[in-house]
């Protein structure tokens, strides 16, 4: 009989090592691991691929919880989401395809490690990204390493497990991908508002290393170490599985295994297997996809609640609804964004701080009490899924910053503290009038028509007395003024306005027109804005 005999001669029937090979009798791996049976080696090797598919489900899933916040700030269109769900779709798909021969041509445990290395590479060099292609280019690369590695973690196990227990290791490593998916999702569900998606993928990613190292420190499959012609390293891989297990070590009659049984990661899956994984993967793909979609779909609201503080200050309350951080109680408020240092807008600050440690309070001045996230001028962050922009507009103040806000499913919004008031400006305390202007003029009237200003003061009503001085026959003006009176008698707040709203009535966002240069006696528009901050200063009426 020789060694390519198609049913392996029972051990049983031998009386001695000796005999069996003068008989040329061999057993083959899957003989060996049938021999072996399932126990503590199984456990090992299942254990370290569950943390693999953990890895890998809570990392997809993690990308579509962070798309809200990904649109937000590149301000995608629907075309541009798209692209970014079809690339990871294709990239994922033919990781899978690759990640077969891959796992044949250089080894399942080879494979692992290198995957897992690239995979967390690309990852953290996307989040590293402030171009949106680049981004999608790297994270393609991230999800493409990251298919590649899952057939080899599988086919270790599978390669390893006698064939009664190996519907039970598909069914654990299945339950550990879901656990990834759970864990994804309460991880986002507290942290995703407070640290950033950025900061949440690379808190996430940098756990990668754990099955890195486990795998770094494993034995690849027997079989496949027989496959490529290690026929001592495939014997002592099967020799410390029959060791774990307790059972009599026979790996030294394993033979070479080329031409037995099934020679390759395509051939250890059956028909069946495999019509249940296709159907597996259209139902996880399916469900990617419809979370996906509502993600980006849902109205996200940005909803700012207006509170009322000292005499005429205006404190807000931004609630992004996205983030399910409402609660019966109220919300949950970590982060505080200071226009500038005076004592009516940031006095409070100090207090916050240490009645509630942990907090982020941005600005742009080292004046400003408790700050710990200085900002600078067209900075970005995401606090949830909205997009903050900082823009620096010194002259009230040297370290006055006006923050922009934008939430999907709602027109934007710009905080503007004591730079821009409902048809005024803030007093030129630390500045100048070319400063005040290019904060007006250049930063703020560039800004969406439809961008709700929240100003510090209930300043309109005055604000509005002066207007008309300057322009005595703007019809905005009239009819703005009789809207304020009617919403001060009911006790309502003017606020907000919008930018075009204020490019109609604010004197000082209308310095380029020619009434209120013919009230200011000149027509360089920064000289304007000087005479008519002074002549404002000066107003009694």
């Amino acid at each position: 009989m020789g060694w390519n005999q198609k049913t392996p001669i029972p051990l049983k029937n031998m009386n001695s090592e000796k005999e069996a090979l003068s008989k040329r009798a061999y057993i083959s791996v899957d003989h060996a691991v049938e021999n072996a049976g399932f126990g503590p080696a199984q456990i090992k090797y299942m254990l370290a691929a569950c943390v693999v598919f953990f890895t890998e489900v809570q990392f997809i899933h993690l990308g579509s919880l962070n798309l809200p916040s990904i649109t937000c700030e590149w301000n995608l269109q629907k075309w541009q989401i798209l692209v970014l769900l079809i690339s990871a779709a294709v990239t994922r798909t033919i990781g899978s395809y690759v990640g077969g021969s891959l796992s044949d041509k250089f080894g399942r445990r080879n494979n692992v490690v290198l995957g897992l290395f690239s995979m967390i590479l690309f990852g953290l060099l996307a989040i590293l990204q402030t171009d949106f292609y680049m981004y999608v280019a790297f994270r393609a690369c991230s999800f493409f390493f990251l298919h590649c590695i899952t057939p080899s973690a599988l086919c270790i196990v599978l390669e390893i497990t006698p064939r009664k227990m190996r519907f039970l290791a598909k069914m654990v490593l299945a339950v550990a991908g879901q656990l990834g998916a759970t864990c994804s999702s309460l991880v986002a569900m507290y942290y995703l508002n407070t640290v950033g998606w950025r900061d949440l993928t690379f808190y996430l990613t940098v756990p990668c290393f754990l099955p890195l190292l486990i795998f770094w420190f494993l034995s690849d499959s027997p079989r496949y170490l027989f496959l490529s012609g290690d026929v001592e390293g495939g014997r002592k891989a099967m020799g410390e599985i029959f060791r774990m297990n307790g059972k009599e070590d026979t790996s030294h009659l394993i033979k070479n295994v080329k031409d037995q049984d099934r020679g390759n990661v395509g051939q250890m899956f059956t028909p069946e297997f495999a019509k249940t994984t296709w159907m597996l993967l259209i139902v996880i793909a399916v469900k990617n996809l419809v979370i996906s979609v509502m993600h980006t779909s849902l109205p996200y609201i940005l909803q700012v609640n207006l509170i009322p503080l000292l005499k005429d200050n205006y404190g807000y309350l931004i609630i992004d609804e996205s983030t399910n951080a409402i609660s019966d109680s109220g919300v949950k408020v970590d982060q505080v964004l200071t226009t500038h240092h005076h004592w009516d807008h940031a006095g409070g600050n100090e207090e916050l701080n240490a009645k509630k440690p942990g907090m982020t309070f941005y600005g742009g001045d080292d004046r400003i009490g408790a700050m710990n996230k200085k900002v600078v001028h067209n900075e970005t962050f995401s606090i949830g899924s909205m997009k903050v922009t900082c823009f620096e507009t010194p002259c009230h103040t040297t370290g006055h910053i006006c923050y922009l806000v934008e939430g999907e499913g709602a027109d934007p919004a710009v905080f503007t503290g004591d730079t821009l008031f409902a048809a005024g400006c803030g007093r030129f305390f630390e500045g100048t009038a070319p400063e005040m202007y290019r904060a007006l003029i250049e930063i703020l009237s560039s800004l969406p028509d439809n961008t709700r200003v929240y100003c510090g003061h209930e300043y309109t009503a005055q604000n509005l007395k002066f207007a008309k001085h300057v322009e005595p026959e703007n019809t905005a003006v009239l009819n703005m003024i009789d809207e304020v009176a009617k919403k001060r008698e009911a006790g309502e707040p003017t606020i907000p306005t919008t930018i075009g709203q204020e490019k109609t009535f604010n004197p000082f966002m209308r310095v380029r027109e020619s009434a209120v240069q013919k009230f200011a006696g000149c027509t360089d528009p920064v000289e304007v804005m000087r005479e008519i901050r002074v002549a404002k200063d000066n107003f009694r009426g």
